[in-house]
């Protein structure tokens, strides 16, 4: 599957923290380049495989590997990253978006959009759709530390789009409490994955508590609206 194609990323199953993910970016001759210039073979892409399933880069003894297609980002978002691939996280519970982030890579974390390997984490109001506050490395910033380009204030595109996507996403995987994964791509927002057990760092990019919103929700008891479009109204 592999020895044609020139553009892809491979990723454990259950991995955690951005290890294992490998991106592809371009191909030449028989050297695949990977989005840090390193360079590898298509065995080394086997080798690689191989680790994932063995369950290197996850907490269980074994796990699949999972090729998918490398998305580029939306144009309005350039300068908000050093290469890679932006994306945003919306913690959804019981079918109701109630915190929101932008994860911006830099060069330090080597394309990736996880903040363990160094992207920055950007704080969303949900009921604007844009940037309020944004750590790196611990510690408050207004622009981005590789272009310069201000993070505070911009505004996420498709935001409503984004949030209905989410819930419904979230709601589909009857977790009950999950982490919806989105990037913007030419073609609009698209769900990159799920996640049963979203990491707390929204918190310190939102400088806010998930505790209080969770409660909010909860002692509603459950008279929520069936529309999606209806939930994200109540944000």
């Amino acid at each position: 599957v592999l020895k044609n194609q020139s553009s892809f990323v491979i990723k454990p199953g259950s991995g955690y923290g951005g290890e294992g993910i490998l991106i592809i970016v371009d191909r030449q001759r028989e050297k695949f380049m990977a989005i840090d210039n390193k360079e590898y073979s298509l065995n080394d892409l086997v080798k690689h495989i191989n680790q994932l399933l063995d369950g290197q880069y996850s907490p269980g003894n074994f796990d699949v590997a999972i090729v998918e297609e490398r998305i580029t980002a939306n144009k309005r978002l350039e300068g908000l990253y050093h290469s890679g691939l932006p994306d945003g996280r919306i913690i959804i519970f019981q079918g109701f978006p109630i915190m929101a982030m932008a994860r911006l890579p830099t060069k330090r974390s080597k394309g990736k959009a996880n903040l363990h390997a160094g992207a920055v984490g950007a704080g969303i109001k949900l009921s604007t759709g844009k940037i309020v506050h944004a750590v790196f490395r611990g510690k408050s910033v207004e622009t981005h530390p590789d272009t310069g380009r201000k993070i505070i204030g911009f505004q996420i595109p498709y935001w409503e789009q984004i949030l209905e996507t989410a819930s419904l996403a979230g709601e589909a995987s009857e977790l009950g409490y999950a982490g919806v994964d989105i990037v913007i791509s030419d073609k609009g927002p698209l769900v990159l994955e799920v996640n049963k057990r979203p990491g707390m760092e929204i918190q310190n990019a939102n400088q806010e508590g998930l505790l209080r919103r969770l409660r909010f929700l909860e002692s509603l008891k459950k008279s929520y609206p069936d529309n999606p479009r209806t939930r994200i109204s109540v944000n």
